[in-house]
């Protein structure tokens, strides 16, 4: 009895001796892309922009809008399967892009455009080219706060009289883009993406300031470009 006693422990403690000698099994850390975050980024506009009679169709004015963007952005992620990812997002810019071009009509006549702020909301789709790198695409919907002014008839023109004025509208459109994110940390990650924001052309009444007391209008043609970077802090994963 005693003798299969010791048997026993013995091939016990020969186990135990093989199994810590043994390697250990390798352990999979996975980094997930699911989560929310916030962040901010900076980046540079530019904007193709032409004024036309709406009746006529002739243009008057034809400008590059351009200047730096900054804002921020909040979304979330869920990575649905090894290397798919998707998303929505919010993201907000105010911006200092404008430009001017002389009036055809009347040369002493300055046409001027300006977007103050650029806001989207976009589903994105990603591919996760390594653990810690997203390539993605997006589209969505975009918004853009322009003011367009005319100023200021200096010399009074052959009739019918060109009027100075303004108008400050708020125009949608949609977006579509893509860009390539790096986690550094499973908190931290930075992006570059460029963006095309679809705004197409509207009749735009603006508000007379010079001889004339009478609103007038003009079809206003505008899309712009954005190249972006910025940084995002990344809340979770949640499973």
């Amino acid at each position: 009895m005693k003798n299969g006693f010791f048997v026993a422990v013995a091939a016990v403690v020969a186990t135990l001796g093989l199994v810590s000698q043994s390697p250990a099994a390798p352990v999979a850390i996975r980094d997930s892309w699911s989560g929310c975050y916030l962040g901010g980024n900076v980046g540079y506009g530019w904007s193709p922009t032409k004024w036309s009679a709406p009746d006529s169709g002739i243009e008057v004015a034809s400008h590059s809008v351009d200047g730096v963007v900054g804002g921020g952005q909040i979304g979330c992620d869920y990575q649905f399967a090894p290397q798919w990812v998707v998303g929505i997002r919010g993201m907000w810019d105010a911006a200092g892009m404008k430009g001017s071009s002389a009036n055809a009509l009347d040369p002493a006549l300055i046409d001027s455009s300006k977007v103050t702020w650029i806001a989207t909301l976009t589903g994105r789709v990603g591919y996760v080219i390594e653990p810690m790198t997203l390539l993605y695409i997006q589209a969505g919907a975009a918004w853009a706060h322009a003011k367009y002014t005319e100023c200021c008839t200096t010399v009074p023109p052959p009739p019918p009289p060109i009027p100075d004025g303004f108008a400050n509208p708020t125009r949608s459109g949609w977006t579509i883009g893509g860009g390539l994110e790096h986690k550094f940390t499973p908190n931290l990650s930075a992006f570059i993406e460029y963006d095309y924001i679809g705004l197409g052309g509207d009749s735009v009444t603006f508000t007379p300031t010079g001889p004339t007391t009478t609103p007038f209008v003009y079809h206003i043609e505008q899309n712009i470009h954005l190249v972006l970077i910025g940084l995002n802090y990344r809340f979770g994963p949640f499973p």
